[in-house]
Order: structure tokens, then C-alpha cells, then sequence
């Protein structure tokens, strides 16, 4: 082997993972899944016009959810979802397949505390 000096190549580099020590800092909440998006839009969209839902408030209500999914969290999105059905704006077969496409379309993402 020539040219090894037997030296590691690490230098200054700590052998215990530095990402380990702060994880406490760090908790997982379920997000909307970016990548999926036009797919979460399609099946959101399939499963509103079977049910007959008015196409205004289909788009309104379609941006709300995911708007509250990929930025607050899933369990914000199914709150909203609740709500809007006891408001009588939506069907619970409606309510529960949103909520089922959510929890289909889920990824947990690491925030800090």
C-alpha cells in the first residue's frame, strides 16, 4: 500500500454521531406528503365529484386541506375535515374518505420542539 500513512482520514471528526445527541431536541409530526400531491389531489377530487359536491366549494374546501396537511399537520386536516362535516357542508362518507386519503398520503417529518 504505498502512500498510507495509517492515519485516519477523519480528522477532527467526532466517532459518535452528532445527529444521535440532539434528537431529544426533535419530535415527528405527520405532514402531508409534497411529493404525492398531484395524486392526493386527483383521488380528492374523484372521491367529491362520485359524492356530488359542489364544484366551488369543492375547490375551496380541496385548497383548505391541503393547505392545513402540509403545513400543520395531518391532525389539524382531519380536525378541519370534522368540522366542516358538522357544519353540514359535507357527507360523512365524504369526511371519512378525505380523512382515509390523508392518512394514505402521510409522512413524518422531524421538527424541533
Amino acid at each position: 500500500m504505498a502512500g498510507y500513512s495509517g492515519k485516519s482520514k477523519y480528522k477532527g471528526r467526532s466517532t459518535v454521531n452528532d445527529h444521535n445527541k440532539r434528537s431529544s431536541e426533535f419530535t415527528r409530526i405527520a405532514m402531508l406528503n409534497q411529493r404525492k400531491l398531484l395524486a392526493f389531489k386527483f383521488d380528492m377530487k374523484e372521491a367529491m365529484n362520485s359524492k356530488g359536491l359542489d364544484p366551488a366549494l369543492m375547490t375551496t374546501f380541496l385548497a383548505s386541506v391541503i393547505a392545513k396537511g402540509s403545513r400543520q399537520g395531518i391532525h389539524d386536516a382531519k380536525d378541519f375535515v370534522r368540522q366542516t362535516e358538522s357544519e353540514g357542508y359535507i357527507s360523512k362518507d365524504v369526511g371519512d374518505h378525505v380523512c382515509y386519503l390523508l392518512d394514505r398520503y402521510t409522512k413524518y417529518q422531524s421538527q424541533i420542539v
